[in-house]
């Protein structure tokens, strides 16, 4: 261990966040100190680990014994990526065994009791706040999540192990060399979208095939409909500029190799966001 990151974690303050990482009321206040341990994490190059079993399967494993629809509130929580885009498109495709649900800070507490009232048939644990972390001399684990969230581990009637993470916008994830905040989106599918052109691994490009090819007509509707102003004004605070100029260029690297695709609709979208960002900061 480094002196510098010693005297970080011998700080009351960082061993407070460490010990309190999932009931921090309001992270914002400690942006500063998420800052500093971000910086000193990448400088050390701390190894990302998380302590749970995680793969893909198919969705239908999962509908097999749960409604997802009836372990979400009616409004104010979402969930987000892979899993949204599949159920919206109402397809049969891969997913993980990680479900991502994001709330606004007054939903949270509400969504959390509607999904352990849904769930309390199967067992089920509470997972520490260091399910995921950096690893310090093969032994502590900083966590890299900060505010109000919740780990939960659901082990279904064929023992299949799901994961349930409840988190609250203005949350804080630390990465090596910086943060980044959760955000909720009433209407989340074209972020997460959006965020599969930014991300751009292999699995994100057989994963925007596969939505294309399975249910065109739908997605065609979904991005046609376009995005929010309030959701609008949130995608600022997820992508800046270049995060924006990359996402364009991997819809026309899609587009080169698909020319008639849905996805092309896609290109208005960001550029609207591009000029929001730029009227912005006038």
């Amino acid at each position: 261990m480094s002196k510098k990151l010693e005297e970080l974690l011998d700080r009351e303050d960082i061993r407070y966040l460490i010990k309190n990482a999932n009931k921090i009321e309001d992270p914002e206040k400690y942006r500063r100190e998420f800052e500093e341990m971000s910086k000193l994490l990448r400088k050390i190059d701390a190894p990302f680990k998380y302590i749970i079993n995680r793969f893909r399967l198919p969705i239908k494993e999962i509908l097999k014994y749960l409604n997802l629809d009836d372990i979400l509130v009616k409004k104010g929580c979402s969930y987000i990526g892979n899993l949204l885009i599949v159920t919206k498109l109402k397809i049969d495709h891969y997913v993980s065994n990680v479900v991502d649900i994001v709330c606004n800070k007054d939903t949270l507490h509400e969504q959390e009791k509607t999904a352990l009232e849904y769930i309390s048939r199967y067992d089920y644990e509470f997972l520490p706040s260091t399910t995921f972390g950096f690893v310090i001399d093969n032994k502590l684990i900083i966590p890299n999540y900060y505010g109000i969230y919740e780990y939960i581990l659901l082990r279904l009637n064929n023992n299949l192990p799901l994961y349930i993470i409840l988190g609250a916008e203005g949350n804080i994830y630390i990465k090596k060399g910086k943060i980044s905040e959760t955000i909720y989106f009433e209407d989340p599918i074209l972020i997460s979208l959006l965020y599969k052109f930014y991300r751009s691994h292999e699995r994100d490009w057989y994963d925007l095939n596969m939505y294309e090819d399975k249910n065109p007509h739908e997605l065609k509707r979904i991005i046609e409909m376009g995005i929010s102003e309030n959701d609008l004004e949130k995608a600022l605070k997820l992508f800046d500029k270049k995060d924006l100029e990359k996402i364009l260029s991997r819809i026309e690297e899609y587009m080169k190799r698909n020319p008639n695709t849905v996805y092309q609709g896609l290109i208005s979208i960001v550029e609207r966001i591009i000029e929001k960002l730029k009227s912005k900061y006038k």
